[in-house]
């Protein structure tokens, strides 16, 4: 299965970030998980959900650091799991 790709304007949580740290760059080694993705409305409504199963996170990627650009920083999380489940 192709990984999922998670993209997001950067805030102040660092939770994404964390998991990544934990099982790829400081020789920890975590299980994999059974995370829930849920897409929201602008009202930050519940649209739909999907499960991944044992999910583990392989690449984080941030923001290019550019004084001069005017996008929107944006972080991505990719995961390799084995299967997707839309609930």
């Amino acid at each position: 299965m192709p990984p999922v790709i998670l993209r997001r304007g950067i805030t102040t949580n660092r939770d994404l970030w964390k998991w990544f740290v934990l099982t790829t760059q400081r020789g920890g080694y975590s299980y994999p998980t059974q995370p829930g993705i849920r897409q929201l409305d602008v009202a930050g409504e519940v649209i739909r959900t999907w499960q991944l199963l044992r999910a583990l996170p392989v690449k984080f990627k941030s923001a290019d650091l550019n004084a001069r650009g005017s996008e929107v920083a944006v972080e991505e999380l990719h995961l390799v799991h084995e299967g997707l489940l839309l609930l």
